[in-house]
């Protein structure tokens, strides 16, 4: 998507941020400088990286991030999605909540 303005870029960011686990990257790149004026013209890029996972998802986790947990199950189930993962473990029916930094930690 395109913004004319950065503010509105951010509110859409903030707004993904407040939905979903996201991995924000951010980037600029300079398009025209002109000496004269003291002007320049910068291209501003977000990159929002949301994860594969849905509810009633079965996914394995690292055995790190097991330990990490708490020494839960390796396999659990997405019970909820939000701005963070809320997670099953199915062999103790243990509610798990991973927040977005961990799961791109350990993300392959």
């Amino acid at each position: 998507m395109y913004f004319s303005t950065d503010h509105d870029a951010i509110r859409l960011v903030d707004f993904l941020k407040g939905r979903f686990p996201v991995q924000l990257t951010k980037s600029s790149k300079l398009i025209s400088h002109n000496v004269r004026d003291n002007t320049s013209n910068i291209k501003i890029t977000y990159c929002c990286t949301i994860p594969k996972i849905c509810k009633d998802d079965l996914i394995r986790i690292p055995r790190k991030l097991s330990k990490e947990l708490g020494s839960c199950c390796e396999v659990l189930l997405c019970i909820k999605v939000s701005a963070s993962l809320h997670f099953l473990d199915v062999a103790t029916f243990k509610k798990i909540q991973i927040s977005s930094m961990q799961y791109f930690l350990y993300e392959s």
